[in-house]
Parts: structure tokens; sequence; C-alpha cells
């Protein structure tokens, strides 16, 4: 049966307390843990986003570079300024070839003014017709340009750098076109950090201005907009034959286009999937110097989960700290209520009558102190009892010998009496 003993109040006291403690200690460390993790992985993602931002920023500058620098040579300027070249000329050709190092280049041509092409490396595109492409229309505009889109002869992939080709008067006169394969962006950049931290992500990818994901670590995401199209942007895309028959679907985030292009240079910020329900850390950096952004998105609850493990294995510690302490607070109140618990006994036979218990107690505290007055206090109540049954036993005595001078003074008087009754009687006769 359970005992409402000091000791037992001490315990259930101090293990409570430590409960409650390790209780606070577990919420207050889970709350703090989330909030820091969140912060710190909203870091982090940036910053992977930013380093591959800039790699690829580097990768494309090399290719825009390239283009200008072609387009600067003579053998093209003299091309162009004949009036009697030739379709697929083999001398240009040969040239153009020398510029595709590590073949990384699915294509290098050169286009008149009306957007035919003229010489390419890739025969299927020779004579063919792209003025209504975004990279031809910029170029002719006087700026390099660079542009993603789906090959309408080749259906495929490709990024498009563009320069206009300028005769000795700054005048232009044609525009020399590079087409980058993807996978070279994919395979120097995206890939290895893909296989490296392959449970990190929930995406990896790169979009256009429109936020088409072009690249991803998940195909299944390829041609999807981070952010919700309205009907005159996905027409605006259907009209420039950017990515051919590819259908343009919203991955469904709560983010505007206008939101991701009103950031400067980088966005971070929470956003929410309305088909999954679930939240998402979003980080967009700009690729400087290009209509394109890198793109990190990492699921919320993966923090969650984060800080969910530190505050369970929190939770065990501080339980098995708590059963620990049990045990702990047992023995120490154990000692330290033993001896209360034999002045109890000892207070308990002295009340029954018992003197001659003490109190065998040698500590110094308070404790120890209770015990000595205690004895001391049995020890003067021994003596005092003894002095009372002395003085009782010495009263008794003197009663006892005044009891018996009664008894013969009364027994004197009866004989007396009797002797004068047996006078008078003898009178009378």
């Amino acid at each position: 049966m359970f005992s409402y003993s000091l000791k037992n109040k001490l315990i259930f006291t101090i293990v409570g307390i430590v409960s409650v403690l390790g209780l606070i200690a577990t919420y207050t460390v889970f709350s703090y843990s989330k909030n820091i993790l969140y912060e710190n992985e909203k870091e982090s993602l940036l910053l992977i986003a930013t380093e591959q931002a800039q790699q690829v920023s580097i990768l494309l500058k090399q290719s825009t570079d390239l283009s200008e620098i072609i387009s600067q040579q003579e053998f093209i300027l003299d091309y162009l300024n004949d009036s009697e070249k030739e379709f697929q000329d083999l001398k240009i050709l040969e040239k153009l070839k020398t510029y595709n190092i590590n073949n990384i280049y699915s294509s290098i041509y050169l286009m008149d003014l009306k957007g035919t092409t003229l010489v390419s490396t890739a025969e299927s595109f020779v004579s063919k017709n792209y003025s209504f492409r975004e990279y031809f229309k910029g170029a002719l505009q006087g700026e390099n340009f660079t542009d993603i889109s789906v090959g309408a002869t080749s259906k495929e992939l490709g990024y498009y750098f563009s320069t206009p080709v300028r005769n000795t008067k700054s005048k232009i006169i044609g525009v020399l076109v590079l087409k980058m394969k993807p996978e070279v962006i994919d395979n120097l950049i995206i890939n290895p950090y893909i296989e490296s931290n392959r449970n990190k992500l929930d995406l990896l990818a790169v979009i256009d201005n429109h936020s088409v994901i072009f690249h991803s670590n998940h195909e299944n995401q390829l041609f999807k907009s981070i952010a919700d199209l309205n009907p005159l942007v996905l027409s605006e895309i259907s009209e420039q034959q950017r990515f051919a028959d590819y259908k343009i679907s919203p991955l469904n985030y709560s983010i505007t286009l206008e939101e991701i292009k009103e950031a400067e240079k980088f966005l971070s910020t929470k956003i929410f999937n309305k088909i999954s329900k679930e939240n998402f850390l979003l980080n967009i950096v700009k690729i400087q110097g290009y209509p394109f952004c890198m793109v990190v998105i990492e699921n919320e609850n993966k923090l969650i989960t984060s800080a969910l493990d530190i505050s369970y294995n929190l939770g065990i510690f501080v339980l098995l700290s708590v059963i620990l302490a049990s045990f702990f607070v047992n023995f120490i109140v154990r000692n330290l209520t033993k001896p209360l618990i034999e002045l109890n006994s000892v207070v308990k036979k002295a009340s029954d009558g018992d003197l001659g218990q003490r109190v065998l107690i040698s500590s110094k505290d308070d404790i120890g102190i209770l015990g000595n007055n205690f004895n001391k206090l049995i020890e003067k109540l021994q003596k005092n009892l003894k002095e009372v049954e002395a003085k009782v036993s010495l009263r008794t005595k003197q009663l006892e010998k005044t009891n018996q001078a009664m008894t013969g003074r009364e027994l004197k008087m009866i004989e007396l009496k009797k002797e004068m009754n047996e006078l008078k009687n003898k009178e009378k006769l």
C-alpha cells in the first residue's frame, strides 16, 4: 500500500520537477532547433542555388564569347559579303567545325538577314528559315542574345547563342548562332551535384524568364512552370514555338510569375503546393547576364522531421535521465530520511513507555542535533522518573509507619475503653 511518508513525498516531488523541466526543455529545444534548422537550411539552399547559378553563368559566358569571336572572323565577313555565296559552303563549314571543341555544340550556323540558314554544321538546318526565333530577332537588334528552346528541325532542346555579324562599317550583315547541347550543363554542373546530394533536394532546376523548367533533377518536371502562367503568357510561348509540342503545365506552387520577375538578384521564400498541401522552401537565383534562373526547392517537412528527430532523441534522453534520477533520488532520500525513520521508531517506543531506547545518529547536521537533543530529553525524563519513583517509595514507607502508629493507638484506645466499661460494671454491682 502506498504510504505518504516524507521519503515518498520527496521522491515524487523531485522526480516530478525533473520530468516537468525535461518536458519544457524538450519543447524549447524542438521549437528552437526547428527555427534554427529552417534558417540554416534556407541559407544553405540559397548558397547552393547561388553557386550553381555562378557555374552556369561562367559556362554560358564562354559560349557567348565564342560566338562573338567567330562572328568577327574575316572568312565570315567575306562569305556574307559575297554576292554569289552558296549554301553550305564547304570551306566555311570546315572552319566552323574547328570551333566545336569537345563537340559541345549540336550546331554552329550562319544566317542571313532574312533568317535563312546559309551554312551549318548540322546539315538539316541549311536553307531553313528561323526568323521567328527570339534569338534571331534579338541579334538583329544589335545585341548578343541567349535563348533556350526545342529545335524546330531537330526537335531537341538546346541553348542558342546568337551574335550579330557586322561589317567594317558596323552594319549588321548576318547572324552567327551556336546551339549548345543541354547535356553540357547537366554533365558538368547539375548531375555531379545531384549524384552527391541525391536525397537532399526536392528540386534542382534551371528555368527561363517564364519560369518554365528545362533542366531538372526530376525528368517528369521538365517543361513545367514554377509559377501559374496566365493564358496570355502561354499564348506567347506557343507563338514563339520555343518548346515545340510540349504542353506547359504548372507545378501548382503558390507563387506568381510577377514575384519571380520582381526579384533583383535572388528570391528566398516559403511557398505552398496546392495539390500536396505541403509547404516548401523556394530559392531562386538569377543567372547573371542571362534570362535564366537557378531554382532550389526543398520540402519543409524535412526540416520539421530533423527537428523532431532531435526532439525525440532529447525526449528519450530526458526519460532515461528521469529514470536514472529516480534511482539516485531514492538512494539519496533513503539515506537522508533513514535517521528520521529511526528517530520516529524510538519516539514511538518511548511513547509506549520504553525509555531505555536511544537514537544512534552520528551526523552533525540538523537531524543529528535533533537526535542528540531527543536522547538528552529521554535521559532527563528517565532521571526525573527515577527521582519521582524514589520520592513515592519514601513517602509510601512514611505513610506505612504512620499507619502502623495510628493502628496501635486505636488498639490501645479500644483496650482502654474496654477496661473502663469493665470498671463501670463493677461499680454498679
